[in-house]
């Protein structure tokens, strides 16, 4: 006997509500939806529709996934972001709303810069997904269509699987020939230097402390990856490394910002004094009033 949308969709979500799933029922449509493809309105208005076995075994294979705690992200191998749709998996970290403040302020300052500039080469470091580079590259192609600037944009990753997925998001989002991607361990590297001088820098770098991994949701623990979350004992090592490669790689004008942690602000700006020593400190907060971002800017060469 077949079985009916209603009863799918209930029997899923108290397995996930056992499991200890954040809004089951709503999680169990969102995965029913994007296994079959109907639309919430054939789902809700037709509930005792049967489901075919395809869609049945597919259906049940994902929330088997996702009751184990494995992020929805990954399960549904998209997330959204900058109001785009980014593949994503195990090998990259989840990009997160608060990142968006940080793609912005990058945004504004090319919107400033490209009206006087004949080119500008950007730099992400820690690219992850590409959420940061894709997202500059698709507002840096809206920006050219009111001036001529040619914006170059330079994804590096320590991970290359990281970069195999970044890769096909720009490809999917139509920007892959705006972007180089480059394997290098933060700010390190011949190759980043040989493509410098950058006059816009962005980094996202892992900020959480080692010491805090066990306070962590079980869907960020066990599931995204390590290298992306934990910067050291006190979550400043990439800060750290950051911040000694970048005086090679800026160019006389520059923007250097930084995503960070709860409570990392006043560091950040304490790490970026030495070589950041005449620049413009900003700091950003999120819609929860978090400081999020900290921004070094710099008129003239500042080192």
């Amino acid at each position: 006997m077949s079985v009916t949308r209603k009863e799918m969709l209930a029997r899923a979500a108290d397995e996930l509500r056992a499991a200890g799933v954040e809004i089951p029922e709503r999680t169990a449509q969102w995965i029913f939806q994007h296994v079959t493809g109907f639309s919430t309105a054939e789902v809700l208005l037709r509930p005792d529709e049967p489901v075919a076995d395809v869609h049945t075994d597919a259906f049940l294979a994902l929330i088997a996934r996702r009751a184990k705690r494995e992020p929805l992200q990954y399960v549904l191998n998209e997330a959204e972001f900058c109001g785009a749709i980014f593949r994503v998996d195990g090998r990259v970290l989840i990009p997160r709303p608060e990142t968006e403040l940080l793609v912005e302020r990058g945004r504004a300052y090319l919107a400033e810069r490209m009206t006087s500039e004949k080119s500008i080469a950007v730099l992400d470091i820690g690219t992850g997904s590409g959420a940061i580079a894709v997202s500059l590259a698709r507002a840096a192609r809206e920006l050219q269509l009111h001036c001529a600037c040619d914006v170059r944009i330079v994804a590096s990753d320590l991970s290359q699987s990281a970069l195999d997925v970044a890769r096909v998001n720009a490809e999917r989002l139509g920007v892959a020939s705006m972007i180089t991607f480059v394997q290098a361990s933060y700010a390190d590297g011949e190759l980043l230097r040989a493509l410098a001088p950058f006059a816009l820098i962005l980094s996202n770098p892992p900020y959480i402390p080692q010491v805090n991994a066990a306070d962590l949701q079980p869907e960020v623990a066990h599931f995204e990856p390590h290298l992306a979350l934990f910067g050291g004992a006190d979550g400043l090592d990439a800060y750290r490394a950051i911040v000694g490669g970048c005086a090679d790689l800026l160019s006389a004008a520059y923007l250097v910002a930084f995503e960070v942690g709860i409570g990392q602000a006043d560091a950040v700006t304490k790490l970026g004094g030495s070589v950041f020593a005449r620049a413009d400190v900003e700091v950003l907060r999120d819609e929860q009033g978090i400081e999020r971002v900290v921004a070094f800017r710099a008129s003239e060469a500042r080192r």
